[in-house]
């Protein structure tokens, strides 16, 4: 009679085991198509919302430690060497500083004509950047899961052992 009581709880483990694999492969499918759709649609998409740049990209992006991007300055970055090459010869700078101004002008103008023609902007960049935070939560989430039901299974499975 105990015998069949140690069995009963054997077949309860491995249901509830056969379960949560399949629960996790759900999950974890789900998981890929949505981050799927994120990172490879994200050029059709309308500019992130508020709410969503807030929520996750600040809040869930610092959890998962993956601050947000700090913007860059569209101005000319000076060099040192530049700067030295300034000192000496005052005249040349400023034909020189000009000439980089106009070249900075014509790659930023092609840059935004490429990004257009291609779909890509600062939008795309902001939902790929907000897909691969959510990326990053649900796998976390997805070990702490599997981590606690692992554990739980190993502790049952000890109790009836030590039950019988």
């Amino acid at each position: 009679m105990v015998e069949e009581d140690v069995t009963c709880v054997r077949v309860a483990m491995t249901d509830v085991f056969l379960s949560l694999c399949l629960a996790l492969m759900v999950a974890s499918l789900l998981e890929t198509v949505v981050i799927t759709n994120l990172l490879h649609g994200s050029s059709r998409y309308s500019p992130v919302p508020r709410w969503i740049r807030v929520m996750v990209l600040h809040v869930v992006g610092r959890l998962v430690l993956l601050p947000p991007k700090a913007e860059q300055p569209d101005g000319v970055i000076q060099n040192p060497a530049t700067l030295e090459m300034a000192a000496r010869a005052p005249g040349k700078e400023d034909e020189a500083l000009r000439e980089l101004r106009r070249l900075g002008r014509d790659l930023r103008a092609i840059r935004l004509r490429v990004e257009q023609e291609l779909g890509v902007g600062a939008s795309c960049g902001e939902w790929m950047r907000v897909g691969f935070i959510i990326d990053r939560f649900l796998f976390g989430i997805y070990v702490l899961f599997i981590s606690v039901c692992f554990l739980t299974i190993i502790i049952m499975w000890v109790s009836s052992y030590n039950a019988a």
